[in-house]
């Protein structure tokens, strides 16, 4: 990857280019997730050379509201524009640079009756254009359907939009059914779905020709919605990497048979509570598998003995002696996995008792014991790229497949 960088800064005169690129990498990717951006800023003024590696990366994760990214142009208003945005208006280049763009979009047109947290749809659309390599955007939406002027104006801006993580703003209306059926008519390229609202609205009767590497689903869906995002019945699939929400602990006949028809194409399998008995064993190929809350785990369920990677977590908790109890219930799975080479936990199972015993079993059986310095699985760390292996990681190698 480092040849990608070199016409960049083979001008630097005093320090090997290897060694410039590695320290901006690392300095970008801390192991909690964050980035450290004082630096990278500082970075970016050292010399030209410099410049437009470290802007590639301050660029690179974006995230908006109508304080930092409104685009009036009246002068009151004017003053309201973050340096930003003035950056983007006066050097479309670095719009070249955002890879990921979060932001949440209000019913409003006019920027100064929103809530800070929200801009407007024409400013949306207008950020959308300045992004023209966009890979992943995380929106919220407060509109539960999309005109058709709107859509034709969406489908004009970012030619191959990688990656969705959609929800909506609306806390009395928890479904996204409308615009998501419409999104994905404008961005049939979108390869990875984070869907955390409901789909309940019956699909329309013609389907983009999308195929989902990656589905994560955290509200309640109808068995239509699944059929439109997962075709079933299934000769084959695309799917790599599933994820299902607490919601998703019962699972009607419907639906068990669709996961069943793609599950041995599932190579990543992340659960955030106990799912339907016999539900695990389906995915027979997976090779990694995530426990998103441990203590919605009543019974650990049998593991595949494919699985490589194994991820424990749970959210900070008072009564420490019951997860201390599913952390012995996870060592006793240790002894079923012949293939697995890593255990993962966060660092609220980390602080236990039972976290000690089982780094020691990890140690003994050759098995690599990391922990990850998070008290949720909230954001996992990790780019949205194909798992060919999972897992995937948070790093340099993983940044430059999104095209960086």
């Amino acid at each position: 990857m480092a040849h990608i960088l070199y016409n960049t800064l083979r001008t630097t005169p005093s320090v090997p280019l290897e060694l410039v690129i590695h320290i901006l990498e690392n300095t970008y990717h801390n192991v909690d997730g964050s980035s450290d951006l004082g630096t990278l800023s500082s970075c970016s003024l050292v010399c030209k050379s410099w410049t437009p590696i470290a802007q590639r990366l301050l660029f690179h994760h974006t995230q908006a509201d109508n304080k930092t990214f409104s685009t009036s142009e009246s002068s009151q208003e004017h003053t309201r524009l973050s340096i930003a945005f003035h950056s983007l208006l006066n050097r479309p280049a670095l719009g070249t640079y955002i890879r990921i763009l979060e932001v949440s979009v209000g019913r409003d047109r006019h920027f100064t009756t929103l809530p800070r947290r929200l801009i407007s749809l024409p400013d949306f659309i207008r950020l959308l254009s300045l992004c023209p390599q966009l890979y992943q955007l995380v929106l919220s939406l407060e509109h539960r359907q999309l005109e058709p002027s709107v859509l034709s104006a969406l489908s004009k801006t970012v030619p191959y939009l990688q990656a969705l993580d959609i929800d909506t703003t609306s806390d009395a209306y928890r479904d996204i059914s409308f615009v998501l059926y419409q999104l994905m008519e404008v961005w049939p390229t979108i390869r990875f779905l984070r869907l955390r609202a409901g789909l309940s609205v019956p699909p329309p009767p013609t389907r983009p020709a999308f195929a989902l590497h990656e589905l994560h689903l955290f509200s309640p869906i109808d068995p239509a919605g699944l059929t439109w995002l997962l075709p079933y019945p299934a000769k084959t699939s695309s799917l790599c990497i599933l994820g299902l929400g607490a919601a998703f602990a019962q699972l009607r006949p419907s639906e068990l048979a669709i996961f069943a028809a793609h599950a041995p194409y599932v190579r990543s399998l992340r659960l955030t509570r106990e799912p339907v008995e016999g539900f695990v064993e389906l995915f027979s190929h997976v090779e990694e598998l995530v426990l998103c809350q441990l203590l919605l785990f009543p019974r650990l369920p049998a593991l595949p003995t494919s699985v490589r990677y194994l991820g424990l977590y749970s959210h900070p908790v008072s009564y420490a002696s019951d997860l201390d109890a599913q952390l012995g219930a996870a060592m006793d799975s240790l002894k079923t996995l012949p293939n697995l080479d890593t255990v993962t936990v966060n660092s609220t199972i980390a602080d236990m008792y039972a976290s000690r015993l089982l780094s020691s079993e990890c140690s003994e059986r050759g098995v690599r014991f990391m922990v990850d310095p998070r008290e949720r699985y909230d954001k996992p760390l990790e780019y949205l790229v194909p798992a060919d292996p999972p897992p995937r990681l948070l790093n340099a190698e993983n940044l430059f497949r999104m095209g960086y």
